[in-house]
Parts: C-alpha cells; structure tokens; sequence
C-alpha cells in the first residue's frame, strides 16, 4: 500500500472517529468509497473532501421507539424543572421598570432607544414566558399517557409559532433585549468600532442558536414521524 493511500484511509478513518452521530453512518460509506476508489491520489482527494462533514453536527435519528421514550422522558423532565423554578419571569418584569425609569435620564437618542428597547422586549419576554410556564404547568399536573405524543405536540407547536418558518419569536425578543441593553450604555457607544464588533458577535450568536435550535428541533420531528410510520406500517407486513 502506497504512503498516498495510507493517508487517504486514515484522513478517511479520522472523519468516522469524529463525525457527530447522525453523520456515522455516511462517514463509515465515505471510509468504503476510500478504500475501493483504484487511484491513490483521487482517493486521497476523496477522503480530504469528506472532512466537510465534521462541520454538520446532528443527532443521530432515533432508531426504536425505546431511544424515542428515553428522548421524550428527558424533554418532559427538563420542563418539570423549568416549571418548578420560582420567579424567574419576575426578574425581567422589574428589570423593564427599571429602565422604564432610566428613560427620563437618557443623555442622547441612542440611549432613549435602547431604553425603550429594553423594556418593550422585557415586557414581551415576561408575557410570553409567564404564559408558557402557566401552560407546561397545566399540561404537567396531568399524567402524560404517551410521552412521546406529548414530545412531538410540543415541537410542532415549537415549530408553528407565529414568524416559526423563519425566525421564532422567542429569538427576535432576546435580540431586541440584548440589542437595547447596549445602546442603553452611557457613551457614544455606535462610534467605537471594538463596541459594533461585540455587538454584532452577540446578535449573530443569538440568531445562530436559535436558528440552530429551531434545525435540531425539525430533525427530531421528522425522526419521531418516520419512526411512528414505520410502526403503523408494521402490522400491514406481518
């Protein structure tokens, strides 16, 4: 074997080791097309290729109903906990009053802008989390039959959220907060170019988060739905 192929195969089996779980799968075939490829360079030019599939960081489909319950009672879990927790929606109610006060004081337009960016997106934050906490508490004072159903209601109401088949509404608030809490500094802030790079980086952050959080949560939907379809397609076979 030639020093070409050894480093095609093990770039190639360095993508297997690496890859997230839900690439394995096409990171194993790539390592097979590696090996059978009949000239050394392009296989090379192959493995080097597939390394663009460390970039994709995805959950690997639930395989059994068993993986899909396991999911499901975690999820529930985490918003029992979420639930339990006291006050929180509280903290952004007063912190929007607080700066409701510091209006009077601003020293320029951008300051007043930021103030009133902060308490509009406050003021929203705490209606849409009040509501939230006041609905998962309803639905988990009940005993949750299926937790797998309730798993899946929960990312398509996720997903179908008013402005959901671009940006979740829950995200377009936190931008609006973060945004006003740094305009409201004392300061010509928009002037200093180290201050726009900061902020950026935040905006972008938060966008991408969410933006990825609303990826994952489709992933999961559609591995819950093909799961279940192959399940009611079970029977017809036997």
């Amino acid at each position: 074997m030639t020093l070409v192929r050894r480093l095609a195969l093990k770039v190639s089996g360095l993508v297997v080791r690496f890859a997230s779980a839900g690439c394995k799968q096409w990171a194993e075939g790539s390592l097979q097309e590696t090996e059978h490829i009949e000239s050394d360079w392009a296989a090379l030019e192959w493995a080097l290729g597939s390394t663009r599939v460390l970039l994709d960081r995805r959950e690997a489909p639930f395989r059994s109903m068993t993986e899909a319950l396991t999911a499901a009672d975690q999820f529930i879990a985490k918003k029992q906990e979420l639930v339990c927790q006291p006050g929180y929606p509280a903290l952004i109610l007063i912190q929007s009053f607080f700066y409701a006060l510091k209006f009077f004081g601003a020293q320029s337009s951008t300051q007043r802008i930021g103030f009133i960016s902060v308490v509009v997106s406050s003021l929203c934050l705490f209606l849409f989390l009040s509501s939230e906490k006041r609905r998962l508490k309803l639905a988990l004072a009940v005993d949750i039959e299926d937790p797998v159903l309730f798993y899946q209601a929960e990312l398509k109401r996720s997903l179908d959220m008013p402005l959901g088949s671009r940006f979740p509404v829950f995200g377009i608030f936190w931008l609006l907060y973060v945004g006003g809490l740094a305009l409201s500094q004392r300061g010509p802030l928009l002037d200093h170019s180290i201050c726009n790079s900061i902020l950026g980086a935040v905006v972008l952050l938060v966008i991408a988060l969410t933006l990825h959080k609303r990826h994952v949560d489709q992933r999961r939907l559609a591995s819950l739905e093909a799961l279940q379809s192959v399940a009611r397609d079970w029977p017809n076979h036997q």
